[in-house]
């Protein structure tokens, strides 16, 4: 069997240039539908998830002076942090919910040197991140009492439905 080799010295740019200009629709062609079954994959695949959030504010029941109570709610509130994300308060959730099922996340965060929290709900459906996080909201005390006596959460900001995913359909990005 021959092995071919390609010489470049041999290749006429005139005659490739004038083959792929007689076949430039070709080329255009298959782009486009490249990019056509591209788009009809991710539309196909694509899941909206909708976020629900809560501001919350760590307190001290007895606080003496400001920076103490400042530092000491800051410590709290990274304690909070956990009982909004632990297993116990997922199950609590789950029980309550109409289906008996919750298959979104949680997540929560401090907003650094303050004794701010900000707990989210994520889910597929925009009402069960809405009843999630309510039902987070009503039930949390029932684990945090065992840890903290002195502390208290206050809602500053109230969840609402969200309206719009929170990872919404892009195309221009892809």
């Amino acid at each position: 069997m021959e092995e071919k080799v390609i010489r470049f010295d041999e290749i006429n740019l005139r005659s490739l240039v004038a083959l792929l200009l007689k076949n430039l629709w070709v080329i255009i062609a298959l782009c486009i539908s490249t990019l056509l079954c591209y788009n009809s994959i991710y539309r196909l695949t694509y899941t909206p998830t909708y976020t629900s959030a809560a501001t919350f504010m760590v307190s001290a029941k007895d606080s003496t002076s400001a920076y103490n109570s400042l530092t000491t709610t800051q410590s709290m509130a990274n304690v909070f942090v956990e009982v909004f994300q632990s297993n116990v308060l997922r199950e609590k959730i789950q029980q309550q919910m109409p289906n008996g099922n919750f298959d979104g996340t949680i997540n929560t965060t401090t907003i650094p040197q303050t004794n701010l929290l900000i707990v989210t709900v994520t889910s597929e459906e925009p009402d069960i991140a809405f009843k999630a996080l309510n039902l987070l909201v009503d039930n949390y005390s029932s684990i945090s009492d065992y840890l903290f006596s002195n502390a208290q959460l206050e809602v500053i900001k109230d969840p609402v439905i969200p309206v719009v995913p929170s990872n919404p359909l892009n195309l221009r990005d892809k």
